[in-house]
């Protein structure tokens, strides 16, 4: 029931302390431990960044500590999540980073986020994150031609048809 009652901050602010939140984002249970970080997600705090910062830097709990980012980003923190990706040794964890990554990458897609995006282009086992990643570097004007010229002949048609798009292509 916890975990129910946190998804009603995963879109919002939480409203007050957090520091039931900052606890619960340690929780024992996976689900509820989830929820909490989502919720968290959304808030601009020290302790949020203190706590993002310190799961960056640990091995299973690095996509949390993207996602506690996203409201609490600062020039520089895209080399930490490059780290972070680099680090990800399995389809499992390199997926929830990427998506992890994909999320703060809504928020604060910048030029400083190329070298993520081509690691996550390089890494990730997913056709829609390698889709969403394509969309981002043809947003910021930084596809590389190797990667146009791959993508041409990818399995997915979205990405395939994104290549048809000559002025899409050339936009910043």
């Amino acid at each position: 029931k916890l975990a129910a009652y946190l998804r009603i901050f995963w879109r919002r602010a939480f409203p007050t302390h957090i520091d039931g939140l900052l606890v619960l984002a340690n929780d024992g249970r996976k689900r509820v431990r989830y929820s909490a970080v989502t919720a968290l997600s959304n808030v601009h705090h020290p302790l949020v960044r203190e706590l993002a910062l310190t799961l960056l830097s640990s091995v299973d709990r690095s996509e949390d500590g993207i996602e506690l980012l996203c409201s609490n980003f600062e020039p520089g923190d895209f080399e930490l999540v490059e780290q972070a990706r680099l680090r990800s040794d399995n389809d499992d964890s390199s997926h929830g980073i990427g998506s992890s990554i994909r999320t703060l990458l809504e928020r604060h897609l910048s030029p400083e986020a190329e070298k993520s995006l081509l690691i996550l282009y390089e890494k990730t086992p997913c056709s829609i994150c390698r889709a969403d990643t394509v969309r981002s570097l043809i947003g910021l004007g930084k596809l590389p031609d190797w990667m146009q010229r791959e993508c041409l002949n990818d399995a997915n048609d979205e990405i395939v048809q994104l290549m048809a798009s000559p002025k899409q292509l050339h936009s910043p």
